[in-house]
């Protein structure tokens, strides 16, 4: 339950951000349009909003991922797993071949499952075949089971979080660099203007 309230808070938030957003971006657009003098520096905020907007995307899906597995953890136990296979991927438009580690492990009931590496696809198999891993599995299901890994459990969070960081530090700059520029402009320009009210 507390899970499905915060699946629908998160929901909410996304729909209220995308509503703002939306909103920005049409003010700004009927504003450029209205004042031709000021396009670049209008063009330049559209940007950095539509960035900020990308990063509060990336950051809210890293919240709901993070819940997630959060609630993989509290009903999560432990055993211990081996690898016993892996996954080809292959990719015919650049001719390669990528792998996921498939493991198996048994539950508290002694019932055996297989499951697979679920971060990601690597060029090179991330285990090696026969290798001891350790396992966290769902009590409640326990066919949903990830090796116990930072990047099994928490690597996708961390990652979206860490674009969204990443768009809202490009977006900042892009809506202060022209604040700076006036700022340092006006600075430059009061000694000159102040030399000529003296003459």
């Amino acid at each position: 339950m507390p899970i499905l309230i915060l699946v629908v808070f998160v929901l909410v938030i996304l729909v209220f951000s995308l509503g703002i957003w939306v909103g920005l971006i049409v003010g700004l657009s009927k504003a450029m349009r209205k004042t031709p003098a000021r396009s670049q520096k209008t063009n330049l905020a559209i940007r950095g909003w539509f960035l900020s907007g990308m990063g509060l995307l990336f950051f809210l899906a890293a919240i709901f991922i993070a819940a997630y597995s959060w609630n993989f953890l509290h009903h999560a136990l432990p055993a211990q797993g081996l690898v016993v296979g892996f996954k080809e991927r292959q990719d015919k438009e650049h001719n390669s071949v990528s792998y996921a580690s498939v493991f198996a492990f048994q539950d508290g009931r002694g019932v055996t499952h297989t499951n697979r590496v679920f971060s990601s696809y690597t060029s090179r198999p991330g285990y090696q075949l026969g290798e001891i891993v350790p396992v966290l599995y769902n009590q409640l299901n326990p066919a949903q089971a990830k090796i116990n890994s930072f990047m099994e459990i928490w690597g996708t969070s961390a990652i979206l979080g860490g674009l969204g960081l990443m768009l809202m530090i490009v977006a900042a700059g892009m809506l202060l660099w022209p604040r700076f520029v006036n700022r340092f402009k006006n600075v430059s320009v009061s000694p000159t203007a102040a030399k000529s009210q003296s003459k």
